[in-house]
């Protein structure tokens, strides 16, 4: 369990610690004829339950925040293990890549994206035979499709498509990050 979880779970304890313990105060003077059950009942809510609902409130947003976090990370995690079997395999079938991420192919292509958009992925995709290309933007020829030969387009920031098979190659930023890119 993460620490942001067992703090969560620690707050909504003590919470509870805490109503407990002053309902027992508050009942041992009922039981003494100290107090009567009014006013006990007054004093465990305003001194015990306004407390405890603090931190049972507290508890509950750092267990969302916990659950969060977690989606997240599973996320990276995915995109992570996506760019490892590509760039270890120079080459993927989409579909083949969902099935060995036990995912959909939609998932594995939304997950090339954020990495493109993240700048960690840079390669070409085939989107007709369904594989993805790891490839270093600077061993490859930026007029030339490496899937086709045919003449590339720029498509968008940082992309080119070739017009005769679709395949889209992603590049990395101009070195320096500053100025445009020949278009190819």
């Amino acid at each position: 369990m993460s620490q942001t979880k067992t703090l969560g779970y620690g707050l909504i304890g003590a919470g509870v610690f805490w109503l407990l313990a002053w309902a027992a105060f508050f009942l041992a003077g009922v039981a003494a004829g100290k107090t009567d059950l009014p006013a006990a009942i007054l004093g465990m809510t305003l001194v015990g339950g306004i407390v405890a609902a603090i931190l049972w409130v507290a508890g509950g947003v750092i267990l969302a925040r916990a659950g969060r976090e977690t989606t997240e990370l599973a996320d990276v995690r995915f995109e992570q293990r996506v760019l490892d079997i590509v760039d270890t395999r120079g080459s993927a079938r989409i579909p083949q890549l969902a099935a060995e991420l036990q995912c959909s192919p939609e998932q594995v292509k939304d997950a090339i994206y954020d990495l493109v958009g993240k700048r960690l992925f840079t390669g070409y995709v085939n989107w007709d035979a369904q594989r993805v290309y790891s490839v270093a933007a600077a061993k490859m020829p930026q007029d030339k499709c490496p899937n086709c030969g045919g003449q590339l387009k720029l498509a968008g920031k940082d992309v080119v498509v070739c017009p005769y098979c679709g395949t889209e190659i992603f590049l990395p930023p101009p070195v320096g990050g500053a100025g445009p890119r020949p278009s190819p």
